[in-house]
């Protein structure tokens, strides 16, 4: 966790040695000089030597020694060899450069992909320094900036959050939550994980809603996002269990070769063949010996697996990798957007007694007191509340007036549409706004909904001559579930693999997916896992 979290924004100012007004024209230079520019880090590799990579095979070299010998054997046999006589060296040759092309193509594809992750940052920024507002590119950004942030830009650096103003992202790049997080200004009073840093913005994350200023605390590869882009840049590939066969299958056939290699010098000698007959015969056995023809279908077979796995959408970074799928005996999922469609939605609501049409009534109020639009502006859970009125076919009211906007103080939001109020909000505020009535039951409901994990909104219908609004019913949404993904997890456990889920969102939530999907045994939070061995 980062400390400027749990420090004051005064506090965070005097560490940083920024001020409210931006730093100085001079300072950031020396700070850009110092500590280089906003970029994340980027590994250059070598085309040439991810090429040769490709021979870096026990097999492979046992090829290219036989490739040798079929390159010497028609001079030993003829003196004067012909075109013909190198047929089995061309073929070998063949096999080395099929194996190595389709195995670089697809590495390179697959790092082109990878390097993907470099464009999650903004393009620029607006910024303000030595009292003046200015957008700049995103790579000049300093520790210490102080970046001005309105709905729908893309964060470009970490940063402490010093004023915000109903200020929402979207971190589900970072932590798998769905939903937009709230965030705040005051300093934290404990270590929590980066799901819970309520006073911290980061790197690659988009705001949704408000406006807000945060102080720069980190750039580059110091960022949440750096971080996993370097972890990636670095990994260390162990073996797969086939290269592991194959290098031991190398290996007896090198031995078997070698024996029967020296047993022919001893036969020779015994039977008094010239030197040239002996390294013949022995060169001739060695290239027979050689399954010249393994490589060839093995890269085949990776590269049929490959363009199955590609149909499907899986990016396979090595040829090789796709052997150890056969191997799995756990899958480490994430949630969000993975095992669930990453939109939220409206799954499951609940009317009040007294309207006979109640639902239509509650699809009109979800839809016109909103301020989203389709396809896709706007806040999420807007967003679901617009397509959950345009399934149930209703006809969208226009507002007359924004009486109350949504904000986290208010927790509700009400407009006017003619003679009709309509409101909608947390259950509990709204039942202040709408007195006693069935106070209970709306109570009882919203608790059943909320411990199924989802998402529970109130919402409630004040009419012509009424006093106060009253609760016509509650909107249950969720993050739901992809289509075919119980499927596949029960298919998996029945091959003996077992699923489990990985995610930042809140505990409640993960839980009733896991098992409204089939994923089953305990549940452990991040304070939990921190307790194990290793």
């Amino acid at each position: 966790m980062s400390s400027y979290a749990l420090q004051s924004s005064a506090d965070v100012l005097r560490e940083l040695g920024s001020r409210s007004e931006g730093l100085p024209e001079a300072e950031i230079l020396k700070r850009q000089t110092q500590y280089g520019f906003n970029e994340l880090p980027e590994k250059k590799r070598s085309l040439v030597l991810l090429f040769l990579r490709q021979f870096q095979d026990i097999l492979v070299y046992i090829l290219v020694g036989a490739l040798v010998l079929s390159l010497l054997l028609p001079f030993l046999e003829e003196g004067r060899p012909t075109v013909d006589s190198f047929t089995d060296a061309f073929v070998i040759l063949a096999i080395l450069l099929l194996n190595a092309v389709l195995g670089f193509v697809q590495e390179y594809r697959a790092e082109q992909a990878v390097a993907l992750l470099r464009t999650l940052t903004g393009a620029s920024s607006r910024v303000r320094r030595a009292g003046q507002e200015a957008i700049i590119p995103s790579r000049e950004l300093v520790s210490g900036d102080v970046v001005i942030l309105e709905a729908g830009d893309r964060i470009a650096a970490d940063g402490r959050i010093v004023r915000a103003s109903h200020f929402e992202i979207d971190e589900s790049s970072l932590t798998g939550e769905s939903r937009p997080v709230l965030k705040q200004t005051e300093p934290l009073d404990r270590d929590v994980s980066l799901a819970e840093q309520r006073n911290m913005a980061f790197s690659g994350t988009i705001v949704t809603a408000g406006n807000a200023e945060m102080i720069v605390t980190a750039i580059a590869a110091g960022t949440e996002i750096g971080n996993i882009a370097t972890l990636v840049s670095e990994v260390e590939l162990p073996e797969t269990p086939l290269q592991r066969k194959m290098r031991r299958l190398s290996k007896m056939i090198g031995t078997i070769v070698l024996g029967l290699c020296i047993v022919l010098v001893g036969i020779g000698l015994l039977y008094g063949f010239t030197v040239q007959e002996i390294v013949l015969m022995g060169a001739t056995l060695a290239v027979s010996a050689v399954p010249e023809g393994l490589p060839a279908v093995i890269t085949v077979c990776f590269a049929i697996g490959v363009r199955r796995m590609a149909r499907r959408n899986a990016l396979v970074r090595r040829l090789d990798a796709l052997e150890t799928l056969g191997s799995v005996n756990v899958i480490c999922s994430d949630k969000t957007g993975t095992i669930t469609c990453n939109r939220m939605t409206v799954v499951e609501t609940w009317v009040h007694p007294a309207h006979q049409d109640g639902e239509r009534l509650l699809a009109l109020i979800a839809s016109s007191n909103n301020r989203a639009a389709l396809p896709n502006v706007g806040d999420p859970t807007e967003l679901a509340l617009l397509r959950f009125g345009q399934e149930r076919n209703v006809e969208r009211l226009l507002i007359d007036e924004e009486q109350v906007p949504f904000s986290a103080e208010a927790k509700y939001m009400q407009t006017r549409h003619g003679e009709r109020i309509f409101l909608k909000g947390a259950p509990e505020k709204i039942l202040e706004l709408t007195g006693n009535r069935a106070k209970e039951q709306v109570l009882v409901e919203n608790e059943r909904m909320a411990g199924r994990g989802l998402r529970v909104l109130a919402a409630a219908v004040q009419g012509p001559g009424e006093s106060v609004p009253h609760v016509v019913g509650l909107l249950g949404m969720e993050d739901p579930p992809r289509e075919g993904v119980s499927k596949a997890i029960a298919e998996a456990k029945l091959a003996g693999v077992r699923t489990t889920m990985i995610t930042g969102d809140h505990a409640k939530t993960a839980l009733a997916i896991a098992r409204q999907v089939g994923i089953e045994g305990e549940m452990l939070q991040g304070k939990d896992i921190d307790t194990l061995s290793p």
